[in-house]
């Protein structure tokens, strides 16, 4: 969210979003394993990207009769992610599930999160500001 932010004027942390934990059984095609990488022939460094030509190509996975891909988390160098395709969403069972604001400690991520190549240079402002007044700046806003 916060790596693809375009609207401006307004605060990540303001925004409200489904989170939770699920339990899912789904056949996933794993990109963070560098042998499954190499038989496709596409290189981590495509997967980081701001070129969406490989990711996009690798959507077709779909069709494969995969239902996710679990890859190298562009904007959290370190971290994975796992993006589900849609079809595979009745197979997921939420164990809990509630629309909130992000939590005051993700400001402690902000200093680790790549910004998008494209993100408007307000929108930097913003994140640097929230990265300076840091996780308690946030809780006292919100009291």
């Amino acid at each position: 969210m916060f790596r693809h932010f375009v609207d401006d004027g307004v605060d990540p942390f303001e925004v409200r979003r489904r989170v939770g934990r699920v339990a899912v059984t789904l056949q996933v095609l794993d990109l963070t394993d560098e042998r499954t990488r190499s038989h496709l022939g596409v290189d981590e460094t495509d997967l980081l990207s701001d070129d969406y030509t490989t990711t996009q190509a690798i959507a077709a996975a779909r069709d494969a009769n995969f239902d996710a891909v679990l890859a190298p988390a562009a904007a959290l160098p370190g971290c994975q992610t796992l993006a589900v395709f849609v079809h595979a969403l009745p197979n997921i069972e939420p164990e809990r599930s509630e629309v909130r604001q992000p939590p005051p400690r993700l400001a402690n991520l902000l200093p680790l999160i790549r910004p998008h190549e494209h993100m408007p240079d307000s929108v930097r402002r913003l994140l640097a500001t929230l990265t300076r007044a840091g996780a308690e700046a946030i809780r006292r806003r919100r009291r």
